[in-house]
């Protein structure tokens, strides 16, 4: 995905059979929050 020329780097995108309950969607929730937790501050 690109911003204003920039390539996003870790993007995913999650279809909608992904996040069909709220088990898988709260999920992929925690994995995204787990990851942005262990990024360096900026």
């Amino acid at each position: 995905m690109e911003f204003g020329g920039r390539t996003m780097r870790a993007l995913l995108t999650v279809e909608a059979d992904g996040i069909a309950s709220d088990a898988e969607l709260a999920r992929w929730v925690d994995a995204g929050a787990r990851y942005a937790a262990s990024l360096p501050p900026k």
